[in-house]
């Protein structure tokens, strides 16, 4: 994974879109409304990435 590519916002169908490792030969790119759920989660996504897939951290129910 290559971290030291910078950020571009682009465009999809009149829609912004973030695209990260724009360079790359697989880039990473979603949305507006996809942006603001990995930022609700951004804890939980944490967890599972420093777990290395194993865990989410604290479960929450409602």
């Amino acid at each position: 994974m290559n971290a030291n590519q910078p950020a571009v916002v682009s465009e999809y169908k009149g829609q912004p879109l973030i695209v990260l490792n724009a360079g790359s030969r697989w880039p990473f790119q979603f949305g507006l409304g996809k942006a603001k759920m990995i930022l609700e989660h951004i804890e939980a996504i944490r967890a599972f990435a420093e777990s290395e897939g194993k865990s989410v951290g604290e479960e929450v129910t409602q």
